[in-house]
């Protein structure tokens, strides 16, 4: 690159002059920090947001008037037995998933679309979810059930997610995706919502072979899971302004 100039991720050039005046403005920050004249979490709050904002302009195209999420190439990753990847929420209702997903070929189950229509499925205002999923490995056959999973979400200070994860999940990631994290489904482990014959169930991707579907089962805390699939919690999130 000519006369100094340094690449940023939105294909701008930054000059050396540039650099060094953001190299000055950080200085200060910290200055200002040890002075205690400004929070440091306050200062941590307002970078994490730039840097989440920004993440959603990249993952976000219009198309058609309409914005689309586009998710990166690496679309997850996994750490020490744990899968990890972020998810945007643009806070559409239960109706709007059911419409959203079938246009896309997911199959929606009679029992999962009774979740996404019931009163207690609330989305939230637009949202980045960092997620953390937990194989069912990590647990013994005797151990795996829904109250010790959620035990287990609390221990590591996980989150419970709101519904709206399942739904973010099933779309961005495919039959093959969840083969390549090993797992055959990926259960959101929100708190359960009551299908249409009254029976507490939880949202759940599962691998259906010719399509691939979301379900829901299992919400009961003394259920027993199988080995080959995961339990997603938030790690964290944050609102954006909109």
């Amino acid at each position: 690159m000519e006369n100094g100039e340094k690449s940023v991720v939105d294909g701008t050039k930054m000059t050396d002059e540039q650099l060094g005046k953001l190299t000055l403005k950080f200085d200060e920050i910290k200055r200002r920090i040890n002075d205690g004249t400004i929070p440091y979490m306050e200062v941590v709050d307002t970078l994490q947001k730039v840097v989440i904002e920004n993440k959603m302009r990249q993952y976000l195209e219009v198309s058609q008037g309409k914005a689309k999420i586009v998710y990166p190439v690496c679309k997850w990753r996994e750490e020490n037995g744990v899968i990890r990847f972020s998810l945007t929420s643009d806070g559409i209702t239960g109706e709007q998933w059911i419409t959203r997903l079938e246009s896309q070929g997911i199959r929606v189950s009679d029992y999962a679309k009774s979740i996404l229509r019931s009163k207690s499925f609330k989305p939230g205002k637009p949202t980045v979810y960092e997620i953390a999923v937990l194989k069912g490995g990590l647990f013994s056959d005797e151990e795996r059930i829904t109250k010790n999973i959620r035990a287990e979400g609390k221990k590591r200070k996980h989150l419970t997610p709101n519904a709206e994860v399942a739904c973010l999940i099933r779309e961005a990631f495919s039959d093959e995706d969840l083969k390549a994290m090993g797992l055959d489904w990926l259960a959101t482990m929100h708190k359960p919502i009551k299908d249409f014959i009254g029976n507490p169930a939880l949202l759940n991707a599962v691998r259906g072979g010719v399509d691939f579907c979301l379900l829901a089962d299992y919400g009961c805390p003394v259920n027993e899971w199988r080995r080959g699939g995961g339990f997603a919690f938030v790690v964290s999130q944050v609102e954006l302004r909109t």
